[in-house]
């Protein structure tokens, strides 16, 4: 999982970073934890809740990009 994170936003994720979220994600409903033999399999498990938490953190990103952009363009770091 991680390392397709990492090929898909060209990122580098710790395991620190990644599995908390994942845990929250199924506590909070939109996915669902099967415990395998060595490893977790995690599903999606109401759909609605997954795409309002993907929309809403896109739209977060997009505010913070939009935020830094305006701030690189002003170009006043003094």
């Amino acid at each position: 999982l991680i390392d397709d994170l990492d090929e898909e936003f060209d990122t580098k994720l710790s395991p620190g970073t990644v599995y908390p979220r994942l845990h929250d994600l199924c506590d909070d409903g939109p996915l669902e934890r099967r415990e395998l033999v060595r490893t977790k399999e995690y599903t999606i498990d109401d759909g609605a809740a997954a795409h309002d938490t993907v929309a809403s953190a896109a739209r977060q990103h997009l505010a913070l990009g939009l935020a830094f952009g305006a701030a690189l363009e002003k170009g006043d770091f003094e």
